[in-house]
């Protein structure tokens, strides 16, 4: 994947985006993949994929293992 490309959110994707702004905002946190799961009604494998996909496309970061969002 080049930089310039995007990829296509799906539903999971949105609802763990969701999940996250209203959790953690601008700030950054570490958040069990399971407890995201159980939030947005999803398997944790679905979660894991969704996050590493927001990664890839530099929606979400990961420092030291909190999360934050890089856009909004």
């Amino acid at each position: 994947m080049t930089f310039k490309e995007k990829i296509t959110m799906n539903d999971t994707m949105s609802d763990v985006m969701a999940y996250l702004r209203k959790r953690i905002g601008t700030g950054s946190e570490y958040v069990p993949y399971g407890e995201i799961a159980k939030e947005v009604k999803k398997s944790r494998h679905a979660v894991a994929y969704a996050i590493e996909r927001l990664r890839r496309q530099r929606t979400l970061g990961v420092d030291e293992g909190k999360l934050y969002i890089m856009e909004s």
